[in-house]
């Protein structure tokens, strides 16, 4: 990787910052004190050897504080899966991570007390894509998910008892 072009050496000798002439026959640049040229110098010699720390960096990680108590009471949904019971955000423990839904959007952090960061959809885990919607396990109780979970269990069984296999047994 070639050095940025204001610390590359021109073809007649080396270039000064933009701005800053130099003086014939003088180690100073053009109204600068002695103090401030060998600051200068350094700066320019320090670009000159690292010169991927003088490039700018941009970056945004996007992150959510929330405050999640340090042991957080936990139901099991599925196996693998516990969400925390009347919160007013969707966290989940997956795997040993806490992960938030906030919308379409998911955070991750491996402590109740860190901060939460963006996690891509790609990268959430399957088992919490395939969740009901966005706001189903706000505020969820453990009431609320026993009496789910015996509306699924009577669902289903109502389900295999109605077929009748054929013999009449559905008819009253």
């Amino acid at each position: 990787m070639s050095p940025p072009a204001a610390v590359r050496a021109a073809p007649h000798g080396p270039t000064t910052a933009p701005g800053l002439a130099r003086r014939t026959g003088s180690d100073q640049i053009a109204g600068m004190k002695p103090a401030n040229t060998l600051l200068a110098a350094a700066l320019l010699s320090s670009a000159a050897a690292f010169p991927a720390a003088s490039h700018a960096q941009v970056g945004v990680q996007l992150s959510v504080h929330l405050a999640l108590p340090v042991q957080p009471p936990l139901i099991v949904l599925e196996p693998g899966v516990q969400v925390v019971t009347d919160f007013d955000d969707e966290v989940f423990l997956v795997s040993g991570a806490y992960w938030l839904r906030r919308g379409p959007y998911w955070y991750r952090t491996r402590r109740p007390g860190a901060a939460f960061i963006y996690v891509p959809a790609p990268r959430v885990p399957v088992v919490l894509a395939r969740l009901p919607p966005p706001g189903h396990y706000k505020h969820y109780r453990k009431e609320r998910h026993e009496q789910e979970r015996a509306e699924r269990r009577a669902a289903k069984a109502a389900k295999a008892h109605g077929r009748g296999h054929g013999r009449g047994h559905d008819r009253h």
